[in-house]
């Protein structure tokens, strides 16, 4: 499968989940309980959880070299950002 591909399908299903914890978060406002919304609760936490194994099977060797994270990380920042972290 293509990444690009991939990377698309986890940002869609990212966006459905924010919706649905956003439809949940809404939901406890207008007197909803626990017991009311525990299923999607429990779809959102699975979800989570399937979403973060799917990404790090994804970039395995990206994090494996060690240097992914600040490279990523300071490609977007201003230069100044990088070195006072």
């Amino acid at each position: 499968m293509n990444m690009s591909v991939l990377r698309r399908f986890l940002a869609a299903v990212s966006c459905c989940g924010l919706v649905a914890a956003i439809v949940v978060y809404i939901a406890s406002y207008m007197g909803s309980t626990m017991d009311d919304v525990f299923r999607w609760a429990i779809v959102l936490h699975l979800g989570i959880f399937l979403l973060l194994l799917s990404m790090y099977t994804a970039k395995y060797s990206a994090f494996r070299s060690g240097l992914f994270f600040w490279k990523e990380f300071g490609r977007r920042m201003p230069k100044w950002v990088f070195p006072t972290i």
